[in-house]
Formats: structure tokens, C-alpha cells, sequence
């Protein structure tokens, strides 16, 4: 609870009614209620969890992230809070009884400039995967040393901008570049050496994303 700030790792929802704990590696492992095994989400993102819209590499990145910055989106819009937890905890489950003290900032929300890749959802949905992928192979070799945020920054250095407030019209350009660097990986050279694919193209996952929809 502490490293998704009360509220579900994926989407943010806070109503604790709705809450639950995911164990990421199933419960048939030793300890399986260990913080490390579990992740707070909502019972929506629970289900996509299960059915595999939300995968397990997913989720294991999004706790390695969650471990190591914590909710840096719920820390930059939510005022401190404290959290009273009565009654008795049983394996790692939710406390009987929590109260929750403390008023949200109010959030801003804008739209993205016409003609940037957030404005595409497919197109930024796809950018965001290939993110994901690079960042899943890279701290596999390179443990906890490997810094999230460095990626995206780098992003922003080459193209002068947010990865998805980058113009559109550079959306190949910028695939190119997380896709180069993908294959650049460790583990990415040993399946490119072996023939094997390291990431779905752009036309494959709309088409399978758009099956998913339908």
C-alpha cells in the first residue's frame, strides 16, 4: 500500500472498497504473501491481470519500479496522508478497518498538442510497449543499479521533447531508436542471434490490440 500510495499500481484508482492485493508469482511458492510477491491493484486491473491484458512482465516491471521510486505520479499530485490501521492482519491481507485522512490536490488535466504521438493512441500505446520491453531487458542485466527514469530522458535529449509529446511525423524515428536499442541488450542479442523476435512491429500489435477491443 505504501509503494502504490493507497491507490492501484495501474490505474490509479483510490477507493479502497474496490482494492485488493495481486500475488505476482501465485500462491503455490514459499511465503507467498512476502511484500515482494504482492502488488496493490483494483479489482478492474486485477481481472485484465488475470486474462493477460495486463502482463506478467508488466507487472513485474511496474513492482520493480514501484520498489525502488514508489508512486512518483501520486507523490507529485497528493498531499501527505496518514494512515490508521486497526484490527488484526492476517497473512499479509488488507487491516478490518483503515482510515484515511487527508484532501487530494486537485488534478490537472490537459490535452496533448495537435499533431503529437499522445494524441494517437495506438501510436502512443505501442511507443510506451517498446519503453517497457527496453527497460524489462535492461535491468535484467544491469539489477538494481539500472535507473528508470535515465530512459526517458534520453528520449527527451534526442528528440526535444516528452517521449509522447514528440511530433507525430518522428514516431518512426523514435520506434527506431527504442527498437535499436532493445537489440542492443544482452538478451536482445541472444534471441536476434537465435531468430527470435524481440518485439512485436508497430502494424502487429495494432492488429492484435484492435482484435482485443472487438
Amino acid at each position: 500500500m505504501q509503494e502504490t500510495a493507497g491507490n492501484c499500481a495501474f490505474c490509479g484508482e483510490d477507493n479502497v472498497a474496490t482494492l485488493e492485493f495481486h500475488h505476482i508469482q501465485g500462491k503455490d511458492i514459499p511465503d507467498p504473501h512476502n511484500p515482494n510477491n504482492l502488488i496493490y491493484v483494483c479489482k478492474n486491473c486485477h481481472g485484465r491481470i488475470t486474462a493477460g491484458d495486463i502482463t506478467k512482465s508488466e507487472v513485474l516491471l511496474k513492482k520493480r519500479t514501484l520498489k525502488h521510486f514508489g508512486n512518483m505520479q501520486e507523490k507529485e499530485n497528493r498531499t501527505s496522508h496518514a494512515i490508521n490501521i486497526s484490527g488484526s492482519v492476517v497473512q499479509g491481507t488488507i487491516a478490518n478497518e483503515i482510515h484515511y485522512h487527508g484532501q487530494k490536490k486537485p488534478s490537472l488535466h490537459f490535452n496533448p498538442p495537435i499533431g503529437a504521438i499522445a494524441t494517437d493512441l495506438y501510436k502512443k500505446n505501442y511507443l510506451k510497449y517498446l519503453i517497457d520491453l527496453y527497460h524489462e531487458y535492461a535491468s535484467a542485466e544491469k539489477g538494481d543499479s539500472f535507473k528508470y527514469p535515465v530512459f526517458y530522458q534520453t528520449i527527451k535529449r534526442c528528440f526535444g521533447a516528452k517521449w509522447d509529446m514528440i511530433p507525430i511525423e518522428q514516431f518512426d524515428d523514435v520506434c527506431n531508436y527504442v527498437q535499436t536499442r532493445i537489440d542492443k541488450t544482452i538478451r536482445g542479442k541472444i534471441q536476434k542471434a537465435r531468430n527470435e523476435k524481440n518485439y512485436s512491429n508497430f502494424t502487429e500489435f495494432r492488429e492484435k490490440y484492435q482484435k482485443k477491443k472487438n
